[in-house]
């Protein structure tokens, strides 16, 4: 029974311990320095040179995507050409939507120190039409994500060895419960942190190619247009002709047998024999 209540109050002091630890840590800064009113100031103050100084000495992270649209002649040679490009580069095709030959969307992801030179590269592949770049500074998000993992995997080491200290079945279970909990956490932590430094790591540009629209101005009429024209016209002729055989067609018997009769008659009235 001690040896159960023993792991239950250690198990609590961890969990008290690894919320409250940055407190602490604070509040010893701050006793330190002097009152209690000076010393939670001086904590406070402590703290954002802390972040600060973090912040200056790591390589900052800085999250940039682009939206780029941009007019073509040829849409598919152009896009084959962009992916080139970005592979090239060292970065890769996330996605592409192709509705039909005359628009796409390439959704790629390049290195970062890659972003700006990748992105004058795509935006002269024809004509650029809009161009849009926004930059989001992700630096603090990966120091407190990082300095989050690694509190959460002392915490779960001070767990196992909680867990191998368990004298019963029912103290395992708890410790068990326990650290599956943390573990959890930490993972998500780690997912959450490489998310993060992966999208810092590759910039995503949005590329909409577009094709040109076609020119409806006229060029100045030479030779070769007039003899084209003649020949439709000509064409356009025999056609019409044609047509109106094939319709005349089958009344030229009751016309040669109207001016047979026509013929007959008038030879009649002046005399002279009918010829057939």
């Amino acid at each position: 029974m001690r040896a159960s209540v023993t792991v239950v109050l250690a198990i609590s002091a961890a969990v008290v311990l690894t919320s409250c630890g940055g407190s602490n840590n604070s509040g010893t800064a701050a006793g330190s320095s002097g009152g209690a009113t000076t010393g939670a100031g001086t904590g406070k103050a402590t703290a954002r040179d802390a972040t600060r100084g973090s912040l200056a000495a790591v390589e900052r992270a800085v999250v940039r995507t682009a939206e780029l649209g941009v007019r073509v002649n040829d849409v598919r040679a152009v896009a084959g050409r962009a992916r080139a490009a970005v592979t090239a580069a060292g970065g890769e095709l996330a996605g592409e939507d192709a509705a039909n030959s005359d628009a796409t969307t390439l959704r790629l992801r390049v290195p970062e120190a890659r972003f700006d030179a990748v992105l004058a590269q795509l935006g002269g592949l024809g004509d650029e039409q809009y161009r849009r770049v926004t930059s989001e500074d992700v630096t603090e998000q990966v120091i407190d994500l990082d300095s989050r993992v690694a509190t959460q995997k002392a915490s779960v080491a001070r767990v196992r060895a909680l867990l191998a200290r368990a004298n019963s079945v029912g103290e395992v279970v708890q410790v068990e419960g326990e650290l599956t909990k943390r573990e959890a956490d930490l993972e998500s932590l780690q997912a959450r942190l490489s998310a993060l430094g992966d999208r810092a790591a590759l910039s995503s540009i949005t590329l909409a190619l577009t094709r040109e629209p076609v020119n409806d101005k006229a060029a100045p009429a030479g030779f070769r247009d007039g003899l084209r024209g003649g020949w439709d016209a000509l064409g356009s002729t025999a056609r019409v002709a044609a047509l109106a055989a094939g319709i005349l067609l089958p009344f030229l018997p009751l016309v040669a047998a109207g001016w047979f009769a026509l013929r007959l008659r008038s030879r009649r009235r002046t005399g002279a024999p009918a010829t057939p």
